[in-house]
């Protein structure tokens, strides 16, 4: 497997309130001279189907490199 460095962040709370969370961590990307080099995923870290929607938590991350 090869090495890539990632950027990412924790989102709790619902999935359709994700965009400031989001939007938070592509901010950071640019402004700390990195650029997306790959597609993003999100992992749910609690279960969707056990966990209330203002309880889940969920993690985003892209693959970056240094400008």
């Amino acid at each position: 497997m090869e090495e890539s460095e990632v950027a990412s962040t924790v989102h709790r709370g619902a999935f359709d309130q994700v965009g400031e969370t989001y939007g938070a961590l592509l901010e950071w990307i640019m402004e700390n001279g990195y650029q997306i080099v790959g597609l993003g995923e999100g992992t749910y870290l609690t279960d969707p189907d056990k966990t209330p929607p203002q309880e889940l938590i969920t993690e985003f991350c892209f693959p970056v490199k240094k400008q």
